[in-house]
């Protein structure tokens, strides 16, 4: 129990201290609060038996169940935990996941006869980037969102690449292969990103990046620009960071509906910062995360990368990577997609997960049939319509969520011009200064996360675990 207890304390501090501003201090209340805050969480016996025998949290999401007992404990009544950026499905959804999964086992049963017994070998080369019929159903997919040519379209279907453990297994293999191409050709690594981009990231391209030559690059943005970087935020980097191209490669990495944000970028802004960047040093890899676009009505994502995807050059230069856990509510499943037009980046990128991983395992490429397919059993309904309706509601509910924090103007800052559309699953609401999330807890019943960028401190809060409409009804 000794062993629980301190975890628990060492987690609910911690917790404590990232709601609280920098500065501010825990007086007498601290004892009071870790009295509460330990009570309310031993005293739930499926706390205690996750922590158990180890003594530590196992469970990610039981974490902001422990969070929402520890702030519901020091008196601020109900909330609605909005930390987490995980996606509930709605009733249909769910109903719906359990078959999906099912034809997801079928199709990639079936896949493995119709090869023969090469299908049972994940070193064949072709097997490694994902069945051929599942690449092409899902690039044809992403089309509506995308707005391929033809060309392009046929090309993506040749150079995607179905990648379990999701989008943050796509980060993985993308900076680990390229550093380590750069290591064999004795080049300082340079990672570049926005300070709009999730710590989960730099902890892992950190993790991963075995080049000792490697520098970190945390690039400011502003909020008229959407929180997205834009070439006079390139050319002042390349003016602050003179280097011979020769000795370097430069790996950019930008998210086209950001997170922790949720802003888009304006229709001409990502495409003008990568002629930027390649105009300063040619040989850059330039990564676009796309995971939220297509969360997006799909005439309102078409204009995010229209002018990139139109254009050969930068095309050359860039690697995309999509997702569907926030798309698909399939969290648990983990898929991810990486693709390229350029032959070259998107063989570093496959041969580098063919020699350490050998590809990832058949079920995904079913998994991509299945949630693009109509049902086995049901060949007139439509699924593609069940996942935008449930997109429309998040969106919806962003939307809403936004408006009703607004109706609190003593938490908020008056300036929200980063804010545009409701985009993706978040809210993100610039704070006043000395407003903590604690404090938005506290008026609203909604607990965030907090963001410090350089242009103030913003709190994210997430709609994903919302199943049907909420903020959206309020007036």
């Amino acid at each position: 129990m000794g062993e629980r207890i301190n975890e628990v304390d060492k987690f609910t501090q911690s917790f404590i201290k990232k709601l609280t501003p920098p500065g501010s201090v825990i007086t007498e209340t601290e004892d009071i609060f870790r009295r509460r805050a330990l009570g309310a969480v031993m005293e739930d016996q499926a706390f205690a038996k996750e922590l158990a025998p180890r003594g530590t949290i196992q469970s990610f999401n039981l974490r902001s169940d422990i969070a929402k007992k520890v702030i519901e404990s020091l008196g601020f009544g109900s909330l609605r935990v909005m930390a987490m950026g995980d996606i509930y499905p709605p009733p249909p959804v769910f109903k719906d996941l359990f078959q999906i999964r099912n034809e997801a086992t079928y199709y990639s049963e079936q896949m493995i006869r119709e090869m023969g017994p090469s299908g049972f070998s994940y070193y064949e080369i072709d097997m490694c980037k994902g069945h051929p019929d599942a690449r092409e159903i899902m690039i044809k997919n992403f089309s509506d969102s995308y707005g391929f040519d033809s060309e392009l379209l046929n090309k993506l279907i040749e150079n995607s690449y179905i990648v379990s453990k999701g989008g943050m297994r796509c980060i993985e293999i993308i900076f680990s292969a390229f550093p380590n191409e750069a290591m064999n050709e004795n080049k300082t690594v340079r990672e570049i990103a926005p300070d709009n981009t999730f710590q989960m990231f730099w902890d892992i391209v950190k993790k991963v990046n075995n080049n000792p030559k490697t520098q970190e690059h945390r690039l400011d943005t502003t909020q008229k620009n959407g929180l997205h970087l834009t070439p006079e935020d390139v050319d002042k980097f390349y003016k602050e960071n003179p280097a011979n191209i020769k000795d370097v490669m430069d790996l950019w990495y930008m998210i086209a509906v950001g997170n922790p944000s949720g802003t888009s970028a304006a229709p001409d802004q990502i495409a003008e910062t990568c002629k930027e960047i390649i105009k300063h040093n040619c040989g850059s890899v330039i990564v676009i995360d796309c995971a939220y676009l297509r969360t997006m009505e799909d005439k309102d994502a078409q204009q995010v990368l229209k002018l990139v995807l139109n254009d050969p050059e930068i095309m050359k230069r860039v690697i995309i990577i999509d997702s569907y856990s926030k798309t698909h509510s399939v969290p648990e499943e983990r898929t991810g997609v990486i693709m390229s037009a350029n032959d070259t980046l998107f063989g570093t990128v496959s041969n580098h997960d063919k020699a350490t991983t050998q590809g990832s395992p058949i079920y995904h490429s079913g998994l991509v049939k299945a949630l693009h397919s109509r049902p086995v059993d049901s060949p007139n309904r439509d699924r593609a319509g069940m996942f935008k309706d449930m997109q429309r509601l998040r969106r919806n509910e962003v939307a809403g969520l936004i408006r009703f924090l607004r109706s609190f103007p003593e938490l908020f800052d008056d300036d929200q011009s980063h804010l545009g559309d409701a985009k993706g699953i978040y809210a993100f609401l610039k704070l006043r200064p000395g407003v903590s999330a604690l404090d938005v807890a506290a008026k609203t019943g909604c607990l965030g996360i907090p963001f410090n960028f350089k242009s103030g401190t913003y709190i994210r809060l997430a709609t994903g675990r919302i199943m049907e409409p909420t903020y959206s009804k309020i007036v």
